[in-house]
């Protein structure tokens, strides 16, 4: 009772909030994101960009606030493959099963090339172009398209995406769908684009399953570290059922003792067998810190990837946003609750209904919202064409906004 007073206080105190430090002044949006990344226990392995402070960390912070939902019409899902059976586990790989499971693989890990637009004080506020790499891997294919699923902080935000296989020229890639909460993206290939580069024979990666994996298991990580191209560690996975939080979010992970360096987000963790166990997300970036890094399970990407697949429809509101820490709260005077408007995306029912780059939800439909996870669950039970109630804080006033929800349509990355 006395936690439902507080929050209730607060919020009728964001109408005498002062937001003058930071409307029209985009330094600070810049400032908030390089806070959110300094504050989060684990710096996220995007690409190489310009210089090492650009790019590097931050990937995650920027949040479309959708979800994706199963439906009864899905038709695609992972194909199980049953390794043989022995009375006890497989747990090392000897040199010469490495070398055949790191040709085999390698074939299904490509490099993955993204090119944004940023805007930066350096340079008087004028749109720079920013280079970044990661690694992404082959999951399926159809008559059409080749599928590959990788980090969403990757390909998130990016302008132009493309792919490069076994040397080949960059082919360009389209966006599929993302789930930002769980850092994982989908993007497709054209077989057309492919067979222009000659490369006709494409390798499926085997998925297993993660929940057989064991600490002290042997691994090989491979991906493009520091965007040279497909590289390969290994280790032993350091610890399971891990839960980390970086930007604002949760993730569910396994430890691994790989090396693992910028570029290596999206790429393949394998185990004895040659399956993917795991997606490569994150690292501890610390000096003080060596040895310690993290992998997405194979059995939550591959819910999250068939949940991507298989639901094209999904409510859309049409920002990206950030949490609001205690510490972002103190500097620039803003609630501590609420999400924070990134940027509001153009041309979307968010822009056209009246939603700004700066403002604070508050609440949505009435009800309170503390964190962009609790935006994007309220907007995941919704309809498309749903006519919801922002209550929004800007400039110091609170503003009740109605705006009508909109199809997701992943025609950006």
């Amino acid at each position: 009772m006395e936690d439902n007073e507080q929050k209730n206080s607060e919020q009728n105190n964001h109408d005498e909030i002062d937001y003058a430090k930071i409307v029209n002044k985009r330094r600070k949006r810049e400032k908030i994101t390089g806070i959110i990344a300094l504050v989060c226990l684990a710096s996220i392995l995007g690409g190489s960009a310009i210089g090492f402070g650009f790019g590097f960390g931050t990937g995650l912070v920027n949040n479309f606030l959708n979800r994706y939902s199963n439906n009864e019409d899905n038709n695609f899902s992972f194909t199980t493959n049953e390794p043989q059976k022995t009375n006890e586990p497989t747990t090392s790989i000897d040199n010469q099963d490495s070398v055949s499971i790191i040709n085999n693989v390698t074939k299904s890990v490509v490099v993955i090339n993204t090119v944004s637009t940023t805007k930066s004080d350096m340079f008087f506020g004028f749109p720079i172009q920013q280079d970044g790499s990661g690694s992404g891997i082959i999951f399926y294919e159809d008559d059409e398209k080749v599928y590959i699923v990788t980090n969403c902080h990757v390909v998130n935000g990016a302008d132009t995406v493309s792919i490069t296989i076994e040397n080949s020229q960059a082919i360009p890639a389209q966006p599929v769908g993302k789930n930002a909460q769980s850092d994982l993206a989908v993007i497709s290939v054209n077989k057309k684009d492919l067979a222009s580069q000659n490369i006709t024979n494409i390798k499926v990666a085997s998925f297993g399953n993660s929940d057989e994996a064991l600490v002290g298991e042997k691994i090989i990580a491979i991906g493009n570290a520091l965007g040279e191209g497909n590289s390969v560690t290994s280790g032993i996975i350091s610890a399971k059922d891990k839960k980390i939080s970086v930007d604002g979010k949760e993730l569910n992970v396994m430890q691994i003792d790989a090396s693992i360096n910028n570029g290596n987000s999206g790429g393949a963790v394998i185990n004895s067998s040659g399956e993917v166990i795991g997606i490569t997300t994150a690292k501890y970036a610390k000096f003080t810190v060596e040895g310690i890094a993290f992998c997405i399970p194979a059995n939550n990407v591959k819910t999250i990837v068939e949940e991507i697949m298989n639901s094209p429809n999904k409510p859309y509101l049409g920002i990206m946003g950030i949490n609001i820490t205690q510490k972002i709260a103190d500097e620039y005077g803003l609630p501590t609750i609420g999400v924070f408007v990134n940027s509001v995306v153009t041309n979307s029912n968010a822009e056209k209904y009246g939603v700004r780059e700066f403002d604070v939800i508050t609440k949505f439909n009435d009800k309170t919202v503390y964190t962009m996870e609790e935006l994007s669950n309220l907007i995941s039970k919704c309809k498309i064409n749903d006519e919801i109630k922002l209550h929004v804080i800007r400039g110091g006033n609170g503003l009740d906004l109605k705006v009508k929800l909109e199809k997701f349509i992943e025609n950006k990355f």
